[in-house]
């Protein structure tokens, strides 16, 4: 072939490569359960364009002990601080971007009480150590984190007997642990977007803790994890695994008491929710439990007094729906038990409930004494696959292919 046939081939293959990449980066965002209980797509949260000050070789360092690093001096001396820190007028640092350059942190805030909100920055690039973070708090209460975009670390977010604070619709991408707590209490933490890490949200002596409409996909561990942590919710997350990871758990139990976990959607992990020792008194209801290895897991006899109803166990057949080895934990409150998908019984009075009890593997002998016929909800779906940018990439090639072959028999034809 001539050099004009062969740009003009190779030009059409390029344009069918662009075509692909595309087609299939808009097909394959990220899904989360949004608050109706149906699967929706999810775009990033923040651009890449919307910061003001790139502060990348100077990281923010707050010490409210210091007077020449305190939040009044900050604020009198920066231009990306603003507010006195009131709960009407808080410190704001916002619209700042920052390589952390493999360091400690990107913002850090010491021993304060001010009311302050860091929003709508983009941090990224910091050490391996595990409580290196984009963002750490430590000893300080009354903060907000929202809106930020943090990637590539060991912690995206790093709390340390630090109280009273919300962390919410920040997406944290590319770290070892998203969001971890240690000795915090009374801080809320919800619609972050945490992909690809070994913890998603962790909960380490941290108590009264939200964490709520998270959106957990492709985590190489656990999801969330509670850790000697009590009284706190943990609702309407999205938890989904790439495959079923030897150690993997949607949500994990250490020592930890009086916890409700309710509305999640556990999915394709080894374990759906797995208790370590000591974990008592902790309500599990209204989860979406399916197509793990496992749904539910209670190894140890000290796991004990936890309460199991209204949730729905779908296909983790590859060992059983749930093992009890626990002691006297409750798989009904007494007039709803959980749907079970191998539950066998009859329900001759149509009443929902099944006459039979549903037996639970495990040490302990327990019974679901109510077994449910019927999830009690409808269980979410994700967006049927859409065949269209498969079918365009087939005709794509198929043009590309004939018209190469078009033009080598044209020029093989004239040579004759």
């Amino acid at each position: 072939m001539t050099k004009k046939t062969n740009v003009l081939v190779y030009g059409l293959v390029i344009v069918m490569i662009f075509m692909i990449i595309t087609l299939f980066s808009n097909e394959f965002k990220i899904v989360k359960l949004n608050d109706t209980g149906t699967f929706e797509k999810n775009d990033n949260l923040v651009s890449l364009n919307s910061f003001s000050w790139n502060l990348t070789g100077s990281p923010i360092s707050i010490d409210d002990s210091d007077t020449n690093a305190n939040w009044s001096y900050t604020a009198l001396n920066y231009d990306w601080c603003s507010g006195s820190g009131s709960w009407s007028d808080p410190y704001v640092i916002e619209d700042v971007l920052i390589d952390g350059l493999d360091g400690v942190f990107c913002i850090s805030i010491w021993g304060s009480n001010a009311y302050f909100i860091i929003r709508n920055c983009i941090l990224y690039n910091v050490g391996s150590v595990i409580d290196y973070a984009p963002i750490q708090l430590r000893y300080t209460d009354n903060g907000r984190i929202v809106g930020n975009s943090l990637e590539d670390g060991q912690t995206g977010i790093y709390l340390f007997e630090s109280d009273n604070n919300s962390i919410s619709n920040n997406a944290v991408n590319d770290l070892i642990y998203g969001i971890h707590l240690e000795y915090s209490h009374h801080s809320a933490i919800s619609n972050n977007d945490i992909e690809t890490h070994t913890y998603g949200v962790m909960l380490d002596d941290s108590n009264y803790n939200n964490v709520s409409l998270n959106s957990l996909i492709d985590i190489n561990n656990v999801g969330v994890r509670l850790s000697s942590s009590d009284h706190n919710i943990i609702t309407k997350n999205t938890i989904i695994y790439p495959n079923w990871g030897g150690h993997s758990s949607g949500i994990e139990f250490v020592s930890s008491i009086n916890n409700t976990i309710s509305d999640n959607h556990i999915e394709n992990g080894a374990t759906g929710i797995f208790f370590y020792y000591s974990s008592r008194e902790n309500v599990i209801k209204n989860n979406v439990i399916i197509d793990n290895l496992r749904g539910i897991h209670f190894p140890y006899d000290t796991t004990i007094n936890n309460t199991i109803y209204n949730n729905c166990f779908v296909a983790n057949d590859y060992y059983e729906n749930a093992r009890d080895d626990g002691s006297n934990n409750n798989w009904d409150n007494g007039s709803n038990g959980n749907y079970w998908d191998d539950y066998s019984g009859a329900d001759n009075d149509n009443n929902g409930i099944g006459d039979n009890s549903y037996d639970i593997a495990g040490s302990a002998g327990s019974s679901d004494n109510f077994p449910l016929m019927e999830c009690p909800f409808p269980l979410p779906q994700p967006e049927s696959f859409n065949w269209l940018p498969i079918i365009i990439i087939i005709v794509i090639s198929s043009a590309v292919v004939g018209i190469g072959l078009a033009i080598y028999f044209l020029k093989f034809r004239k040579s004759k």
